[in-house]
């Protein structure tokens, strides 16, 4: 488990700290939506995942582990973050260079470093791009290729801090996609983010503000029953949600992980067809 008990961090010089006695869990295999507007506290906790930065008060554990310096190598190792830009993640000439960075810096044999290049392209849907230099790919392909550089390093746990904040709707999809792929595999994700239509594949979503914890629950609890808190932080409804509250409130249910398009689009046609029945028998 990657815990978080009772973290509190400030900065020097701030007025406030950027978080005040924040407590969150992930087990693997499960996929955790952390939700925040800009200043809420999401990307110091994206550090402190993997001790890029250590909490004033509170502890952060790694499978029992305790950040310090005689652990870091191996809970490095156990938690992957993968921040927004992936340009300033990438620092090979070649896909496979790429790929091929972190297991050759934990000194493995190279069998193994090909082994684990071959099945992280795989994974991320980059293979036969191997040659290929990273600024040829699109940044979708960029950001995947963060992921599978990432991934080859066979951590238990990833940490996404707005992975898709510089990249446009093909590339999020992408990158979506990928999360999903990697959360099936039993891999621990906490998806942090700004974006409400994260929430769908979460399995438990959490809302940040100002530092604090003002949410924990499930993506239904939240998308269904906290629209003020949601509204009150500046939160808008993406389309597709929009559509569910509207066919909602004509009777037809529709849970928050069925929100898809093919789902609104036969939702509105039952609604549609329920309509029409109730016009021919009056």
């Amino acid at each position: 488990m990657l815990g978080f008990h009772d973290i509190t961090l400030r900065y020097p010089k701030s007025t406030r700290p950027a978080l005040e006695h924040v407590s969150l869990s992930l087990e693997r295999g499960e996929l955790v939506v952390l939700l925040g507007a800009n200043g809420s506290g999401k990307s110091t906790l994206a550090r402190l995942a993997n001790a890029m930065l250590l909490p004033s008060s509170g502890q952060v554990l790694v499978d029992g582990l305790e950040m310090c310096r005689e652990n870091l190598t191996l809970i490095r190792r156990k938690v992957a973050v993968v921040a927004q830009d992936p340009d300033v993640q990438i620092v090979s000439s070649s896909v496979l260079d790429e790929l091929a960075f972190g297991p050759e810096n934990l000194g493995l044999p190279r069998e193994e470093i090909l082994r684990r290049c071959k099945a992280a392209a795989a994974a991320l849907g980059l293979e036969g791009m191997e040659e290929r230099d990273p600024n040829t790919l699109s940044g979708g392909e960029r950001q995947r290729l963060v992921i599978a550089s990432a991934l080859a390093m066979e951590p238990d746990y990833f940490v996404f801090d707005e992975p898709c904040s510089m990249l446009d709707a093909q590339g999020c999809a992408e990158v979506r996609a990928a999360i999903e792929r990697l959360h099936a595999a039993g891999h621990g994700i906490l998806h942090i983010t700004h974006d409400l239509e994260d929430c769908l594949a979460a399995d438990r979503v959490m809302l940040l503000d100002q530092g604090h914890v003002v949410f924990e629950g499930s993506p239904d609890d939240l998308l269904d029953k906290n629209l003020d808190l949601l509204d009150g932080l500046g939160f808008l409804l993406p389309p597709m949600l929009d559509l569910r509250h509207e066919l909602l409130e004509h009777g037809v249910e529709l849970p928050v992980r069925d929100a898809g398009h093919r789902a609104l689009a036969a939702a509105v046609l039952r609604w549609r067809e329920r309509e029409g029945e109730g016009v021919a028998r009056s």
